[in-house]
């Protein structure tokens, strides 16, 4: 009984064990199935009845046998044919069991049992062969055995094999490989150089590369030329020195083996964006991918551009937005999307309308409609937009200040640019200054009437009746001739935009003054007695001066500005003296006034002669006389003669007058014939 219970614990125990191998489904194999005597177990409990193969074992240890301390690559390769996932598991012993040097896993592979056996990282359907590192043990150890176990699936035959490696006994191997030179990270479907330093003692050099590698050129020297192919992976790039004597320790380079980019995912973002907006673009990442993006022209990349993802400021145009997935490799294949851009509207024509207005007019101001687009227009303040707001035509009635008149179209994709028209607004005119000139112009005089001047106003004057304007109607100022009846001159300012309010002046008609009255004084005046004498009239109309005269001016002076004046006579004057007066006001001087004839004499030295008293004086004189024939009716012949009866002189006059002679004679005594009719008088004349 005991028996049977002891069996049935080992089936059950096997069981146990089997379901932890890695073949089936990929879980960790457990250990000590290596076949060894010292393991005692070869998977044969799950995987079939064993069988042995040769040369699934392989290595670098030289024929002539292994160099204690020396590291050497053993290489195990699965070849069971059939499905399922590929595993080994193997380990160098003793026929006692005990481990022999010391391993280190290589890739894809892993330790085991205190690093006792080596086995695969993790059951795969594609990796069938696995190299690991093994360190040969001390001197003296002799020949060492390593025992493989290779299992595919569950239910398939089991595969032994062993590999036996001597320790070298005489001459040296080759030094260790110093470091590989050459790219740590390549591309498939490319070509790279390897090289190793000289190796001291090595005959031949041995190279292995990464599986879907493989050697062009240099196989058995120190540099090498390897081809990537388009099915190579990463891996080691290894080689070590071999002679006679066997191999040296190896020297490894692990290699990244990079693919082109695959192509770049669907591209996703706005595909009918606003003109002018910021829209953004992106495909899905890949770690180490690097993204280079076109975009339609008139458009530009704002952030992003070498990511997955980016920012762009849209222009005018429609097109493609591009992307390209890159890395050290190359280029992989790109991917593209058609963008149609909606435009913000243009800029409208130009505004048709009035420049120049008048206060409260009303206007109408347009610009070419566009299909879908609103107009927004602004106005200068105080201006009313009666109609059409949002159109591209409205109508307004104008405020009183000038400006701009704006419109800016705008869509779904907002505003374009806008469009002005400056406007200027006009008023009718103020009320023009103050008429400045003459209030009492004199009568038929010329005057010149004004207001400041307005730019773009017109005056129209107005005078009274008989006035006449002479120039400048229509504008600031005016020049008149003045009739004789006074009234208002008024201005009326005018312009586009109407009439502003009237300037009046009023104004009077100054006249000449009038005609003075009578003089009234004495009409004659005798120098023995008298020496000054008055005169006055009774003054005239408008005068506001009087001017008086006196002739001849060697008879006296006459001084005087009012109604009366005073003559003082010249003492040495005798004869007819003539008065007479003019009114004078602002206008001008009056008509003179009748003449005040006035007779000067002096008793002393009178001619008395014997012609119905006839008197001549002064005598003596300087040539200078009068004779006064007043009591003398006819005509009078007078002549001047000297002592030898010569005639100096000669004249008839005409009777009742005073007759003034002069003469010019030398100082002397000289006769004087007076001859009437059939009388002749002769007196004697004495010259100064």
């Amino acid at each position: 009984m005991k028996i049977k219970w002891l069996l049935l614990s080992l089936s059950l125990l096997a069981i146990i064990l089997c379901s932890f191998m890695p073949y089936p489904g990929g879980a960790p194999s457990p250990y000590t199935y290596t076949g060894s005597p010292g393991d005692g177990n070869d998977c044969s409990q799950c995987h079939g009845n064993p069988g042995n193969v040769t040369g699934w074992l392989t290595s670098n240890v030289p024929a002539s046998g292994y160099v204690p301390g020396t590291t050497y690559q053993i290489t195990a390769t699965n070849s069971i044919s059939g499905s399922g996932k590929y595993g080994f598991e193997c380990s160098p012993q003793t026929t006692g069991g005990a481990l022999v040097g010391t391993l280190a896993p290589g890739t894809n592979s892993k330790l085991v049992g205190s690093g006792k056996w080596v086995t695969q990282s993790s059951a795969s359907n594609s990796v069938t062969s696995w190299t690991f590192s093994w360190t040969a043990p001390a001197a003296g150890t002799g020949n060492v055995t390593f025992y493989a176990s290779f299992a595919r699936s569950t239910g398939s035959s089991v595969k032994l094999t062993t590999l036996v490696v001597s320790e070298q006994t005489g001459g040296s191997l080759p030094a260790a490989a110093g470091p590989i030179s050459g790219p740590s990270t390549v591309c498939k479907s490319s070509n790279g150089t390897y090289s190793v330093g000289t190796i001291t003692g090595a005959t031949s050099y041995v190279w292995s590369v990464p599986a879907g590698a493989s050697i062009t050129s240099g196989s058995g020297t120190t540099s090498i030329v390897v081809n990537f192919g388009s099915s190579a992976v990463s891996g080691n790039v290894s080689v070590y020195g071999s002679n006679a004597n066997g191999n040296g320790a190896a020297s490894n380079l692990a290699v990244t083996v990079n693919s082109l980019p695959g192509a770049a995912g669907a591209i996703s973002g706005n595909v009918a964006p606003c003109q002018g907006t910021t829209q953004s673009y992106s495909v899905p990442n890949t770690a180490g991918i690097s993204y280079t993006w076109t975009v339609p022209a008139g458009s530009s990349i704002t952030s992003g551009q070498g990511t997955n993802t980016i920012n762009v400021l849209i222009g005018g145009t429609s097109g493609n937005v591009e992307v390209v997935p890159s890395n050290s490799c190359g280029n992989g294949t790109g991917s593209n999307t058609a963008i149609t851009v909606s435009p913000v509207p243009a800029q409208p024509s130009t505004i048709t309308g009035a420049a120049s207005v008048c206060s409260g007019s009303t206007q109408s101001y347009y610009v070419t409609g566009v299909s879908g687009v609103t107009y927004a227009w602004s106005v200068p303040s105080g201006t009313t937009i009666n109609s059409g707001q949002g159109s591209n035509a409205i109508n307004v009635t104008m405020g009183t200040s000038g400006g701009s008149i704006e419109v800016v179209p705008s869509n779904s994709c907002g505003n374009g640019q806008g469009r002005a028209l400056t406007v200027a607004v006009n008023i009718a005119p103020m009320q023009p200054s103050a008429v400045t000139g003459a209030s009492a112009p004199c009568l038929g005089s010329t005057q010149s009437y004004s207001v400041n001047n307005l730019i773009g106003v017109t005056f129209n004057w107005t005078v009274p009746s008989g006035t006449n304007i002479s120039s400048g109607q229509g504008t600031n100022a005016i020049s008149v001739t003045t009739g004789s009846i006074a009234g208002d001159i008024t201005v009326t300012p005018t312009n586009e935009c109407g009439s502003g309010p009237v300037q009046t002046k009023a104004i009077t008609i100054s006249l000449l003054p009038g005609i003075p009255a009578a003089i009234s004084g004495p009409s004659s005046v005798d120098l023995v007695s008298v020496t000054t004498s008055q005169y006055a009239t009774t003054g005239a109309t408008d005068a506001t001066s009087y001017t008086w005269d006196l002739t001849p001016a060697n008879s006296g002076t006459i001084a005087g500005t009012g109604v009366t004046s005073t003559v003082t006579w010249n003492p040495s004057y005798l004869g007819l003296a003539s008065i007479k007066v003019k009114a004078v006001n602002t206008c001008g001087d009056g008509e003179w006034s009748g003449i005040k004839e006035v007779q000067v004499s002096n008793s002393t030295g009178i001619i008395q002669t014997s012609i119905n008293n006839v008197l001549i004086y002064p005598s003596p004189n300087d040539g200078n006389f009068s004779i006064d024939l007043q009591a003398v009716k006819g005509d009078v012949t007078v002549r001047i003669m000297n002592t030898s009866g010569a005639e100096l002189y000669s004249k008839t006059y005409t009777g009742n007058c005073i007759v003034p002679v002069q003469v010019q004679l030398a100082s002397g005594v000289y006769f004087l014939m007076l001859e009437t009719g059939t009388n002749v008088t002769k007196s004697k004349l004495v010259i100064k």
